[in-house]
């Protein structure tokens, strides 16, 4: 493991003598600089891969280290710490490249790595490769309790130099396949074009995609394999709101 303070132009090792072999990942705690988690073992599968052994953090900003657990988790992906909390960390684990393995799935510890809970597991053969935590609070962290329900969709940007806002007649309502009283409060627009375009109406592009909240049924049809259909009605009753009905189906 490797630490820069000036950009990038020079390197200083910071794991010779603590740990070694191949690293996954790194996560410095937002909250706290000198906080630093690493995940062993590299995630690019291949036939000479190199597996790790577990979890190390330094608080002195890598001058030492301790290892923090999960030994038999050979291969970590993703480290996410608690925007505010450094002591609560997500940890994504591979697990065994070859074989099955009971640690592996997404990791929690909210104790600075003392002990670890496994919050999301499918079976010994499946581990979690990424993990990201929800910017609208770190507590719906997607991989606990939320899941894209589509694969994102990219979409180009209206033009933010000759953005120009409408009210939507009932013919763009009906083509949205919404109802007039949807769209109160929504704000529709379209780029005239100019130079900033090349005359488009179109800047640059933006993935979206709908999130839906995962509860205990939604999770069990998940795990029997129900349809990406049968899955968006059961959330629609749970109340997920989808992208058409927010204006970008």
């Amino acid at each position: 493991m490797w630490k820069t303070t000036d950009g990038g132009k020079t390197w200083q090792n910071q794991s010779d003598g603590s740990f070694g072999g191949s690293i996954g990942a790194v996560a410095v705690a937002p909250s706290d600089s000198k906080i630093v988690y690493v995940g062993t073992g590299e995630k690019t599968w291949r036939g000479n891969v190199s597996s790790g052994d577990g979890m190390w953090k330094s608080t002195d900003a890598g001058k030492t280290w301790s290892f923090v657990g999960l030994p038999d988790s050979r291969h970590i992906s993703r480290v996410r710490v608690h925007p505010q909390n450094p002591d609560v960390v997500y940890a994504a684990v591979m697990g065994h490249v070859s074989g099955p393995n009971e640690e592996r799935g997404v990791y929690r510890s909210k104790d600075g790595g003392k002990s670890w809970q496994r919050v999301l597991f499918a079976n010994p053969h499946a581990g979690a490769v990424d993990l990201c935590l929800a910017p609208d609070g770190c507590r719906r962290g997607l991989p606990l309790n939320r899941t894209p329900l589509e694969k994102p969709i990219p979409v180009r940007r209206v033009c933010a130099e000759c953005k120009n806002f409408f009210e939507p007649g009932d013919e763009v309502v009906r083509r949205l396949g919404l109802q007039a009283a949807q769209v109160v409060g929504m704000r529709f627009a379209f780029g005239k074009g100019c130079q900033n375009c090349n005359f488009t109406g179109y800047r640059g592009r933006m993935a979206i995609t709908e999130i839906l909240d995962v509860d205990a049924r939604l999770r069990e049809m998940i795990l029997q394999g129900a349809s990406t259909t049968a899955l968006q009605a059961a959330a629609v009753e749970n109340g997920l709101v989808t992208l058409r009905e927010t204006g970008h189906g």
